[in-house]
């Protein structure tokens, strides 16, 4: 069974999905689309953490973590581009 702040989690990722999908298109930053896909692979990760309790738990378990695993390598990559053009702007244009 879910819990209740699994069911908040949920409600707020996809609520303000829109909102990081405006700012992701008009930022104008390196690897913005990398912070995108991480946040949309967490979206994917706290799905399935609501979804595990009822409907084939082993298998959305493992989906929820392999999200997150991925989420944090896109946002560990993001970072770097980003931290790499803040040292070295004339390359990063």
């Amino acid at each position: 069974m879910y819990q209740d702040n699994e069911i908040v989690n949920l409600l707020l990722v996809w609520i303000l999905a829109p909102v990081i999908g405006l700012f992701a298109h008009r930022a104008r930053m390196p690897g913005r689309h990398l912070f995108f896909w991480a946040y949309a692979a967490m979206a994917c990760a706290y799905t399935t953490t609501v979804i595990e309790g009822p409907v084939l738990p082993d298998l959305f378990d493992l989906l929820e973590h392999v999200s997150l695993a991925v989420a944090g390598v896109l946002f560990a990559i993001g970072c770097h581009r980003l931290m790499s053009a803040a040292r070295h702007p004339e390359e990063s244009r």
